[in-house]
């Protein structure tokens, strides 16, 4: 099956040229072309891209990324590219690719708790906000670990508990249809798990909640956050 085929976000970037090149390519993506899986190409290479070359990609963006904007302190002169790193961030933690676990204590409290961050951070949140990931990572504190230099893993137990079900009143008719709705849930968390949904991955369920409010039949439970 080729991109053709399939829906996809695709790309064809320059590995020596991937800040640039890549910001350009993402910059007139809509936030739906952005919820896509990524397809990547790379310039002069024509392979199908069955997942090595996106994680490759996000592997190289983040080392380039790492090291021109966030080495040697913020680049208050390049404010506008953290928008752009900031969609690379959602991206990859939504699709399985490299974690940015490489910013320091300091960016990170000021990322997460600062009411008056630098023009940086404000373009860095607003680039994260583009899929919801900063919107759900702070009203999720404890998925915050995805951005440490030691993350530990997201994995099906640790999603099932930080998406936690109230359901309505025990007995009550709408508890058992609830109940019945949790179970399809649960079980096609499972398959995401095992890999049984082609690319979809435990990261893009983080988006879940916020959609839940809006979308989901209203026989779903309530998720705390």
């Amino acid at each position: 099956m080729n991109h053709f085929q399939r829906e996809t976000n695709f790309i064809i970037v320059d590995r020596v040229n991937i800040l640039q090149t890549s910001f350009e390519e993402l910059s007139d993506k809509t936030t739906e072309e952005l919820g896509k899986t990524l397809e990547v190409q790379f310039y002069t290479e024509a392979a199908e891209d069955y997942g090595g070359p996106r994680k490759e990609f996000f592997r190289i963006i983040l080392r380039a990324t790492k090291e021109k904007l966030f080495d040697s302190g913020l680049r208050e002169l390049l404010q506008d590219d953290y928008r752009m790193v900031g969609i690379v961030f959602a991206l990859t933690i939504l699709q399985n690719g490299k974690l940015p676990t490489f910013m320091n204590a300091t960016v990170l409290e000021e990322l997460w708790n600062s009411a008056y961050p630098s023009s940086c951070i404000k373009q860095l949140r607003i680039g994260l906000d583009t899929l919801g990931i900063f919107e759900l990572l702070t009203r999720l504190p404890s998925l915050q670990f995805l951005f440490h230099a030691t993350p530990v893993t997201l994995t099906l137990k640790r999603l099932m508990i930080i998406l936690k079900a109230v359901f309505s009143e025990n007995g009550s008719n709408r508890q058992t249809l609830e109940k019945d709705v949790y179970a399809i849930f649960v079980k096609y968390v499972r398959e995401v798990a095992s890999g049984r949904r082609g690319s979809v991955s435990l990261g893009h369920i983080l988006q879940l909640p916020q959609g839940l409010m809006k979308n989901l039949c209203l026989a779903f439970p309530f998720i705390r956050l």
